[in-house]
């Protein structure tokens, strides 16, 4: 093969589309497999920032990841341009040596690293109802903690080893008990061996009453047919040893009645912060640790559909 010119736009295409196959065009294909390299470490450093460090140190370590890919795409460009006059093609310039490696980086690695992570690390989920209000809101996205509880086998409801047992008190994300296909998010109230009920209103764990002091109220949007309403609603905090957290209520509790239920092992007892509005254990029943897929942590995003815009002062918040 004559000379042949690489064309910037291509190169900068190519990255976009796959770090690393621009450099591959360009010629450079040792320096696309390091860049590749490098941005799945940095991929990797952010789910990991995401569980260790504050939620501020996440966002700075999306902007590295973001630099870094943005990095990749200029590289690829200003060598494409150094040799757009006369270019040798190399042994691996052909049609099929970028599909191969598109193939087996992108279609392959990329998304094994991708399924390992969402399987033991760490996946984002968003709320679709108003059953965590006022902790959480529809139209919040969030990650959610997968290896705290110990990594889960793939495709299996088995752990490669156990991690934390569940606390009274946590958010957690689990296998909807009666539609395995869903994923739910509710908080933890009773652990193995607790005896749970609700007396006029006032939740017992163990014959205790659980503390609440009212805070205000707060005024929930509700679809009632095709119209929203604004619904007044009472607004508490709930605690479980030092760990405080507000729930709602959208009616008065004093005629209302559960249980006594007794917590199995292996089990936890479940319950929605708003209290009015939620199926959850007092309905269906216990979640078994193995159903049990991570605990939230933050908040990331979030979106008021409502009112078509987004929640700032939300985002970047802890889920308590």
């Amino acid at each position: 093969m004559g000379n042949i010119p690489r064309r910037p736009w291509v190169a900068a295409l190519l990255t976009l589309f796959s770090t690393g196959l621009g450099h591959l065009y360009v010629g450079e294909a040792k320096r696309g497999i390091i860049l590749f390299t490098i941005n799945q470490f940095v991929y990797f450093a952010v789910v990991v920032s995401s569980l260790l460090v504050t939620p501020n140190f996440f966002f700075f370590a999306i902007f590295i990841a973001l630099s870094v890919w943005i990095f990749c795409i200029i590289d690829a460009t200003l060598i494409a341009k150094k040799k757009k006059g006369a270019y040798q093609p190399k042994s691996y310039n052909n049609w099929y040596m970028p599909v191969a490696y598109f193939i087996v980086f992108s279609l392959l690695i990329s998304p094994l690293v991708s399924r390992v992570i969402r399987t033991d690390f760490v996946e984002a989920f968003r709320i679709p109802s108003g059953a965590m209000v006022p902790t959480l809101a529809v139209g919040d996205h969030l990650l959610v903690d997968k290896f705290i509880y110990g990594p889960r086998i793939p495709f299996m409801d088995s752990r490669i080893f156990m991690g934390k047992v569940p606390k009274r008190g946590e958010v957690i994300v689990f296998k909807y008990p009666e539609d395995e296909s869903r994923n739910f998010i509710k908080r933890v109230i009773g652990l193995p061996g607790d005896k749970i009920e609700i007396k006029h209103g006032t939740l017992f764990i163990n014959e205790q009453p659980v503390p609440v002091t009212e805070i205000g109220s707060h005024v929930e949007q509700r679809q009632i047919g095709d119209q929203t309403h604004d619904v007044k609603t009472k607004l508490m905090e709930e605690q479980f040893g030092t760990v405080k957290h507000g729930i709602q209520y959208l009616h008065d509790q004093s005629g209302y009645n559960f249980g006594p239920v007794q917590v199995p092992n292996e089990s936890v007892f479940v319950m929605g912060d708003n209290r009015d509005n939620s199926q959850d254990s007092r309905f269906w029943g216990f979640v078994k640790f193995n159903k049990i897929l991570g605990k939230a942590l933050f908040i990331y995003w979030s979106w008021d559909s409502v009112y078509q815009n987004v929640r700032w002062d939300r985002i970047g918040k802890s889920i308590q």
